[in-house]
């Protein structure tokens, strides 16, 4: 898969290494960090984030927005990573997690839908709901269209509310998630391979990333 999506944005690629970058290759993700112990950057191909002494869930965010009306509605994402890891204090008490979340733009704190990989296994959001899975797959991925979604690593579909065609915002976090006790990370890292969407008929302008240059604003 990566091969085919890599001929096909062959163009792209090497106008990354000229003089005049096209969008393209650089500006595709909106990049917020919590603060300085959180990095992301692109190397080697891979898109490497690395958290020192983690805080919340969302130490490292990357964002990707609609702009306009994309019918049909639908959602979905794939995210494929390696090299997961994370360094404790005491009792391992803090999941670290990976999560990929979509919001409506006009509602940007209210969660559509949702998948964390953690060190616990995998955590989904629909219709408000959360289910768990205790298997922890080698990549994130959920996706689903009119009343139904389905997420990797839990069993069956979910039903929710309709998803309509208005703008959307996609979020990818990484940070951990704080359980019980007084163990904590002072270090997790993760490193992303590649990031694609599921679509219908239409980019939606969600675009997808092989991370074979800078795509960072």
């Amino acid at each position: 898969m990566k091969r085919l999506i890599i001929f096909l944005f062959a163009p792209f690629i090497l106008a990354c290494g000229s003089d005049d970058p096209t969008i393209m290759c650089v500006g595709i993700w909106e990049v917020e960090l919590l603060h300085e112990g959180a990095t992301a950057e692109v190397v080697d191909g891979v898109l490497q984030l690395r958290v020192q002494n983690p805080k919340t869930d969302h130490d490292i965010r990357l964002i990707q927005r609609q702009t306009d009306y994309h019918t049909p509605g639908h959602l979905g994402i794939y995210v494929y990573f390696e090299n997961f890891d994370s360094e404790t204090t005491g009792p391992n008490n803090f999941d670290m997690q990976l999560t990929s979340w979509y919001a409506y733009n006009y509602s940007p704190n209210d969660i559509l839908a949702a998948l964390s990989i953690g060190t616990f296994g995998v955590r989904a959001i629909a219709n408000n709901i959360t289910y768990n899975g205790f298997q922890t797959p080698e990549f994130l991925r959920f996706g689903g269209s009119n009343q139904s979604i389905g997420f990797t690593g839990i069993s069956g579909t979910f039903t929710i509310p309709a998803i309509q065609p208005d703008p959307k915002t996609l979020y990818l976090d990484f940070g951990v998630k704080q359980t019980t006790g007084t163990g904590k990370s002072s270090y997790i890292a993760v490193d992303i391979t590649e990031v694609s969407f599921s679509k219908s008929g239409e980019m939606d302008e969600l675009v997808n990333d092989t991370f074979d240059c800078n795509s960072l604003k």
